[in-house]
């Protein structure tokens, strides 16, 4: 295709120019040709090119392609369309030698047909027939089927046994972790966590960062083995140095196994979805998994730093970034640690608040019931539906105090 100024100043324009007085003079096109318009052209065998019509001045127009130089027709024979009756139209365009030898541009019923012709159905009937619905929280982008089904397949020698998941999910304000196993029906949740709890634990600000992940999956951890009677005898890492941990077999019971279930999220080192497995390991399950993506690995010294490690899981990377703030932008970071402010949390004071919220989650994981407020009663202002028998007892009270307003009346 050529633009409107490559054409104009073509030597060829001389050509152009012949169009334009032939269509004036013979008035064989009875509408303007707009500009943008697509044609095709075949020269018998099939389609060879595209043309686009534009303009070359403000009142002439005309078709043109990059193929010069030997004749090119634009036509629709019956073969391919059995309802129309004869040949839908052709034009014959030679471009060389600075002479137009002639021309005939299609109508517009015609050139929607010389378009339909080379239109290749990408859809045909097979294709819809065939089609299969996928799962509708695949269509809804909540759930990697293919992860899926690999951390539920069971054994079948295993017959019924649950293949337990520690699913983790985070939020805009929490952080979920959940103890799940699938079922026919269903999964089925054997225990769950969540950040909101933390606040009875002694964390009130920062529930979604990775110690916040951290404290979740400890207490996940903490909960389901006192659950299963098993919180005694695996304790997990009481100290958390950063380092990594797995739980070892006891002589009488094996390690509650799961298996981690991240969802849709890119499990890039430091998730704080590492941070929730980190909690659940200390706090005595046993998840298969591999240092590679904690906070603090090296990737160029194959090695993890578990003092970074250890930063992370008790904020020292958020005491970094107050302590930042607080130098260089004090305004800033008045409005982004508002809550740290108003409930007085100083960067120093962020390790020693961790540690207490760990002790505490150790000493008692249970879960407790929230009382919730009851709904709040709104004022109406239209009156209430009453039932028959409402508006009977109403009718034979009118009836009745009617009758004893006329007795009095009489009596009197």
């Amino acid at each position: 295709e050529l633009s409107p100024s490559r054409l104009w100043n073509n030597p060829r324009r001389r050509v152009l120019a012949s169009l334009q007085r032939r269509r004036t003079a013979a008035g064989d096109v009875q509408r303007p040709v707009t500009d943008g318009e697509r044609w095709l052209a075949t020269d018998g065998d099939g389609p060879t090119a595209v043309f686009r019509v534009l303009p070359v001045t403000l009142a002439s127009f005309v078709v043109i392609s990059s193929i010069s130089g030997h004749c090119i027709n634009i036509q629709q024979r019956r073969r391919q369309h059995p309802t129309t009756s004869g040949t839908l139209g052709f034009a014959t365009l030679l471009l060389g030698g600075g002479r137009l030898l002639g021309s005939r541009l299609l109508r517009e019923s015609e050139r929607r047909f010389a378009e339909m012709a080379f239109a290749k159905a990408q859809k045909t009937k097979a294709y819809f027939k065939r089609f299969q619905v996928k799962y509708k929280r695949r269509r809804q982008g909540k759930t990697d089927y293919c992860a899926r089904v690999r951390l539920i397949n069971q054994d079948k020698n295993k017959y019924n046994t649950p293949k337990y998941r520690f699913v983790v999910r985070f939020t805009n304000k929490d952080v979920i972790a959940q103890i799940t196993s699938a079922s026919i029906a269903g999964d089925l949740v054997l225990a769950a966590a969540y950040s909101h709890e933390l606040p009875r634990y002694g964390l009130e600000v920062g529930l979604t960062n990775y110690a916040a992940a951290y404290c979740t999956g400890l207490l996940l951890a903490r909960r389901v083995l006192k659950m299963l009677e098993m919180d005694e005898e695996y304790q997990g890492n009481v100290e958390a140095t950063g380092e990594d941990f797995s739980v070892e077999p006891a002589d009488s019971r094996r390690p509650f196994r799961a298996l981690l279930d991240v969802g849709l999220v890119r499990t890039t080192t430091g998730n704080r979805v590492f941070g929730a497995l980190k909690g659940a390991l200390d706090g005595g399950l046993d998840i298969p998994h591999s240092d590679k993506r904690f906070a603090g690995f090296s990737k160029e010294q194959k090695h993890l730093d578990a003092e970074v490690h250890r930063k992370y899981i008790f904020g020292g990377h958020v005491a970094a970034y107050m302590k930042t703030l607080m130098e260089d932008e004090p305004e800033k970071y008045q409005s982004q640690f508002s809550e740290y402010v108003k409930k007085e949390i100083k960067p120093d004071a962020i390790e020693g608040m961790y540690k207490k919220v760990h002790a505490a989650i150790r000493a008692d994981p249970s879960f407790v019931k929230t009382e919730k407020q009851p709904p709040k009663t709104h004022k109406r202002y239209n009156l209430k539906k009453l039932t028959y028998e409402e508006r009977k007892a109403k009718l034979i009270e009118r009836l009745n105090a009617l009758n004893s307003a006329t007795a009095d009346d009489d009596e009197e």
